[in-house]
């Protein structure tokens, strides 16, 4: 208290100092201070207006110790290459073109960034008869620095202003929309994950290199070509798979021993995702699988709910029989319907993959460490099975 009433009497004497001054006195906070100054300087791509300046010729400000650091802190943030080197770019092809100061600001992240590796979040919008964008040029003068790109759009990468003859010798991540503009990155000689809506025949110059592979599949070949291809793969994620038995009785699947993370994920109701998909088509497949997650939680459920009391018993250890996904040791569902779930059977599936600390292991299968329930039932049951699970295993599950 006797702190602040010494900073009180000070400023009041600098006050009456200043009194007779036609200047305005401003003294502002930290917090008003940095929102004011670093946005300021630190525009960012993806408005298309630059923030208004603000101008206090006749203005005298003061600033206490703290926001002296502040000052200090914001100086040596915007020094640092390493800030610059991530853009996120929302260009419009009408709009970016006319906003002002747009592509001057892309261009000075890329100078600012001082020649290190970029992380570009890239989002186009148009229509097909657009003309070039300038800051797209820009940044593909800068293709050598391209490491993680994301980029989103289904007009032509080539129509908008990006040269064919373009290169990406660093390009680790690739996130595209539209899989027909791979064609632009067959130069990625260590492109290690790629995301794509639709698996169309992969660039053959990444068969070597891929090891995460998240796609939005339309055909059953068009994915086994793949996988059969990379044989580095070790992370699949699918967001649309359908198959009938009689391709899987043609034998078009095969083995991928690499592979130890599956996500099958139902991101739009027209993705198929069922119990003969999830067992099938992956689990017998993946030997060497270590983490399953399956994600339904979805506004409009399809008729059939793949994570029925068939698929889980599937998952059950029995030492009579070879177990799929022998290796299994986290497992994560997340669904919202209770039709087809027996709380029975998931307890015998986990307690057949989880040993207590210094139990003998099972020959051929791996103690699972990690079960997870991620359930939107309704309160009444969630608090069912907090009991069972508690009676079972001795722990509570945790509370959405």
């Amino acid at each position: 208290m006797a702190r602040l009433e010494a900073q009180r009497a000070k400023l009041l004497s600098l006050i009456s100092r200043c009194g007779s001054c036609q200047m305005k006195f401003c003294c502002a906070s930290s917090s008003t201070y940095v929102k004011k100054n670093l946005l300021q300087c630190y525009p960012w791509p993806f408005r298309q207006k630059l923030p208004p300046k603000s101008h206090l010729p006749s203005s005298l400000t003061f600033f206490d110790g703290h926001q002296l650091r502040m000052f200090r802190w914001r100086e040596l943030a915007l020094s640092s290459p390493s800030l610059w080197a991530n853009l996120v770019v929302e260009t419009h092809t009408l709009e970016s073109e006319t906003s002002v100061g747009f592509a001057d600001t892309v261009i000075r992240y890329l100078k600012r960034s001082d020649g290190l590796p970029l992380r570009l979040k890239l989002a186009i919008c148009g229509s097909a008869n657009a003309t070039e964008i300038s800051s797209l040029i820009h940044l593909a003068q800068h293709a050598w620095r391209w490491k993680n790109a994301e980029v989103s759009g289904h007009y032509s990468l080539t129509g908008y202003g990006m040269p064919s003859e373009v290169r990406f010798p660093l390009l680790a991540e690739l996130d595209i929309t539209d899989s027909k503009e791979l064609g632009h990155f067959e130069d990625g000689l260590r492109l290690r994950a790629l995301s794509t809506w639709a698996v169309r025949p992969i660039p053959r110059v990444f068969y070597g290199t891929l090891e995460h592979l998240d796609f939005y599949g339309q055909s059953l070949n068009n994915v086994v070509e793949a996988l059969r291809s990379c044989s580095r793969l070790k992370s699949l994620q699918s967001r649309h798979l359908q198959a009938s038995k009689d391709e899987l009785e043609q034998g078009v699947l095969g083995t991928w021993p690499n592979i130890v993370s599956l996500t099958a994920d139902r991101a739009s109701s027209s993705c198929m995702i069922t119990a003969f998909t999830l067992r099938d088509i992956f689990l017998e497949v993946l030997p060497a699988l270590l983490h399953l997650e399956v994600d339904l939680v979805d506004p409009y459920p399809p008729p059939e709910n793949p994570i029925t009391p068939y698929f889980i018993a599937n998952l059950i250890h029995d030492q009579s029989t070879s177990s799929i996904v022998p290796e299994l040791d986290s497992l994560h569902l997340k669904y919202n319907s209770t039709d087809t779930f027996e709380d029975a059977t998931f307890i015998h599936m986990v307690q057949s993959r989880w040993h207590k600390p210094g139990s003998d292991l099972c020959a051929g299968i791996m103690a699972m460490g990690e079960a997870v329930l991620d359930l939107s039932f309704s309160s009444f049951f969630r608090e069912k099975l907090m009991h069972t699970f508690t009676d079972h295993f001795g722990f509570w599950m945790q509370r959405a």
